[in-house]
């Protein structure tokens, strides 16, 4: 992940609770311990810990006692690590939310590790997770049980025991995580949740625990723009009943390994197979080094580029990029993004792998109309090669002329999606 701008972090905390106060936890600040900054906090404020790596008393376990406060590393989880140094003998956890806990609650880039009680805990609380790099946890990464409505997005959970575990009652929404190299399970429904699913990406896991991914025992799952692939398990997802009690599963635009037929429906259970359901490889860049962003000849984000983060080429393109849900947002994609969501984890965020933009759509409005002409205009002669002058470069020969006006007229009100 990239670190963050925390300025614009709490401005979109702050907007809706201006009067809060931000605290500071670290080195040399008021507050040596990350729970001496919750104790101290008020409904409302924000707490922000400096670079670091936190262990021992006051550093797991980590309670937020019901406050409705936005927690968050200053640089994100590169730099900010929670270590719960748990073993068998003296088990602990990362985080806490024991106290019914809303979505206003929130904890924002942390590596947690080191947890055998579970990276973090919510019971009978639903808070925001966001951000966070769960990892090497000797048991799940999250857990959630009784009536829990977490919004758990843009995480990484990975090197677990097992990935997520929801029990009872419990409706997540999970968005744009990253689930991959984890043992057992990567997620379990047990009784009656009702998840939503949506731009994961989960992948790698080493399934040995019943075979399964994706464990949907009495649960309603609905998954729309996931990437599930090799995870060594008999059932990619399997539905599963007690008694009375059946699941459901409801899955569209999405890449399911081996389709329905590695997907297991046990007696009763129903799964809705939808539109844009695809079982294809991926292409991911560099699985075996935790890289899972897709290939792309437009243009992919890698974090090792020319020495550094930044935009390579590839000679393929992901069977996943501009494939998913026509309604899902995809502003957040980079230029050209093919009007359409990529599936998988970096869906609708900055480091989405660029797709094939609209043929004469010189302003990347997804629609070809006399716009495009005033733009290719106004680009007349310039290089192509420079800045964004691209985009006037409609019929891609290397320069911009009355070809490119003629290319555009010629495609003059198409759109799309």
């Amino acid at each position: 992940m990239k670190a963050f701008i925390v300025v614009m972090i709490l401005i979109a905390f702050l907007a809706p609770a201006a009067h809060g106060a931000i605290l500071y936890v670290g080195p040399g600040e008021a507050y040596a311990t990350i729970q001496a900054g919750i104790d101290a906090a008020s409904d409302g404020d924000v707490i922000i810990v400096r670079d670091g790596v936190y262990t021992g008393i006051g550093n797991r376990d980590i309670n937020f006692k019901g406050k409705a406060i936005y927690l968050t590393s200053e640089r994100g989880p590169e730099f900010c690590v929670v270590n719960a140094q748990g073993t068998d003998s003296d088990p602990h956890a990362g985080f806490l939310f024991r106290s019914g806990e809303t979505n206003t609650s929130a904890v924002d880039g942390f590596t947690i590790t080191g947890a055998n009680g579970g990276g973090i805990v919510c019971d009978r609380s639903s808070p925001t997770i966001r951000r966070n790099w769960v990892r090497t946890c000797s048991s799940y990464g999250i857990i959630c049980s009784y009536n829990c409505a977490p919004l758990i997005a843009d995480n990484i959970i990975s090197e677990n025991l097992r990935g997520l575990y929801f029990f009872s009652y419990c409706s997540p929404v999970i968005v744009r995580n990253l689930i991959v190299n984890n043992e057992g399970r990567a997620m379990k429904f047990y009784h009656m949740n009702t998840p939503t699913v949506e731009n994961c990406t989960i992948a790698g896991n080493n399934i040995s625990e019943k075979n399964l991914t994706v464990h949907c025992w009495t649960s309603s799952l609905t998954m729309t723009n996931c990437i599930l692939r090799a995870n060594g398990s008999d059932y990619t997802i399997y539905l599963a009943t007690e008694g009375a009690r059946k699941a459901s599963a409801k899955v569209s635009y999405s890449d399911i390994e081996g389709g329905t037929a590695k997907i297991g429906v046990a007696a009763g259970c129903i799964l809705t197979w939808g539109i844009g359901n695809i079982d294809a490889d991926p292409l991911f860049a560099d699985p075996a080094n935790g890289d899972y962003h897709l290939k792309s000849r437009y243009g992919r984000w890698s974090p090792t580029a020319n020495g550094g983060a930044g935009w390579v080429l590839d000679d393929v393109t992901s069977p996943c990029i501009d494939t998913g849900d026509p309604a899902t947002a995809y502003a957040n994609e980079p230029q050209p993004n093919g009007c359409r969501v990529n599936m998988g984890a970096y869906g609708n965020t900055h480091e989405a792998s660029k797709g094939a933009w609209l043929p004469g759509d010189a302003n990347l409005d997804c629609r070809v109309d006399v716009l495009d002409l005033i733009v290719i205009r106004n680009l007349f002669m310039h290089d192509a090669e420079s800045g964004d002058n691209w985009r006037g470069d409609v019929n891609e020969d290397g320069q911009i002329n009355v070809l490119d006006l003629i290319f555009s007229r010629n495609h003059m009100g198409t759109s799309r999606p």
